[in-house]
C-alpha cells in the first residue's frame, strides 16, 4: 500500500526524539507547506493573507493603546493638557488629540476594510488542489506496470476525491488562524 509505505519511510526518517506516531504527519504537512509556497501562486497568495491578518493583529493592538491614551489622558479632567503625546506649539490640545486619534482610528479601519475585500480574492484553495491532484496523476501515470497492480485504483480515487480537498481545507484553515 503506497500510503503505508510512505508512512513508514516517514517514521524511519523521523528525528529520534520524536515520537513516530506523530512524527509521519507533522513531517508530511511541514514538507506540504513548504511545497505551497514554492508554488509561485499559492505561495504569494498565502504571503498576502497573512500579511491581512498580522494587519488585524495590528490593529488590535493599536486599538488598545489608543483607548487607553483616550481614557486616560484626552478625557480625563483630572488630567493636565500638558501631558498629552501630540502638542502644538509647545502645548497640549485635547481636541487636537482626540482628532488625531479619531483619524488614525478611522484610517486603520479603512486599511483593514481594503485589506479584507482584496483577502477575498485570494483563493488558495483552489490552485493547491489542482497542483496536488496533477502532482498525484503525474506520479501514479510514472508508475511502471507492476507498480500499478499493485496499487489498487480505489486508493487513488479515495486520495483525489476525500484525502486531496480535506488536506487543502486543513492548510486554508491554518493559514486563515493565523
Amino acid at each position: 500500500n503506497v500510503h503505508e509505505e510512505h508512512i513508514k519511510v516517514a517514521i524511519e526518517t523521523s528525528p529520534p526524539n520524536m515520537d513516530a506516531h506523530y512524527a509521519p504527519y507533522f513531517h508530511m504537512m511541514y514538507e506540504y507547506f513548504k511545497w505551497n509556497f514554492n508554488n509561485p501562486l499559492v505561495g504569494k497568495r498565502t504571503c498576502r493573507k497573512i500579511f491581512v491578518g498580522m494587519m488585524h493583529n495590528f490593529d488590535f493592538m493599536l486599538s488598545l493603546y489608543l483607548n487607553v491614551y483616550l481614557i486616560d489622558f484626552v478625557l480625563n479632567d483630572e488630567r493636565p493638557a500638558e501631558a498629552l503625546w501630540i502638542k502644538l506649539n509647545g502645548k497640549g490640545d485635547k481636541l487636537l488629540n482626540l482628532i488625531i486619534v479619531s483619524t488614525l482610528r478611522l484610517f486603520t479601519k479603512l486599511m483593514l476594510h481594503i485589506g479584507d475585500w482584496v483577502y477575498t480574492s485570494y483563493d488558495m484553495s483552489h490552485p493547491s488542489s489542482v497542483h496536488l491532484h496533477s502532482a498525484l496523476i503525474e506520479r501514479y501515470l510514472h508508475y511502471d506496470e507492476s507498480s500499478r497492480k499493485d496499487i489498487h485504483s480505489a486508493l487513488i480515487s479515495m486520495g483525489m476525491m476525500s484525502d486531496i480537498p480535506k488536506l487543502v481545507d486543513g492548510y486554508c484553515t491554518v493559514i486563515a488562524g493565523m
